[in-house]
């Protein structure tokens, strides 16, 4: 099986970086991460990079993944955005 290529959206990539998250640790957690119940089209995923939880929220096609948003959950994050 062909693994799905990872898009991320314009504000994806800036929540990345205004984050300091890597594209790395998004796909980790695409792989190994907590589904959410979100509705469709959208998923939901969390999990610990590092010492911090952050939640992705994408879409799924047959062939690709696209990242719509990334979060963090972890409290002390939350206040910095």
């Amino acid at each position: 099986m062909t693994p799905k290529q990872i898009i991320y959206t314009a504000h994806a990539k800036q929540r990345l970086k205004g984050r300091n998250i890597r594209r790395q640790e998004i796909r980790w957690l695409l792989a190994r991460g907590i589904r959410e119940p979100m509705e469709l089209p959208y998923h939901a995923i969390r999990g610990h990079v590092g010492k911090d939880e952050i939640r992705v929220i994408y879409t799924e096609s047959s062939t690709d993944i696209l990242v719509v948003t990334v979060m963090w959950i972890t409290k002390r994050h939350q206040e910095e955005g």
